[in-house]
């Protein structure tokens, strides 16, 4: 499969990178990658940005997750939650 300027090995489901950007292959690396980017929204949103004009990322963990609490609260479980599930996955950092 061709995305975005570089090949990606389904079958290895490894991740690959050049000059002209990124490809995250396989289901749970994408859930990942989710994930983090849902981490960075809200750190977005702590101090008062938003990353898009729909739903905030705060909203979304919320109800995805279940987290209880104010927007830092939400991220202190967040991290718990990627530091116990995510980052033991290994090759995302």
């Amino acid at each position: 499969m061709y995305v975005e300027g570089c090949q990606v090995n389904h079958f290895k489901g490894r991740n690959e990178m050049n000059d002209k950007g990124f490809c995250i292959a396989g289901e749970e690396n994408v859930r990942n990658a989710r994930i983090l980017t849902l981490r960075s929204a809200l750190k977005l949103e702590l101090n008062g940005l938003k990353m898009s004009r729909g739903i905030s990322a705060y909203a979304i963990i919320k109800r995805e997750f279940g987290f209880k609490g104010n927007k830092a609260r939400v991220l202190e479980q967040l991290n718990a939650f990627i530091d116990e599930n995510v980052m033991a996955v290994g090759d995302i950092t």
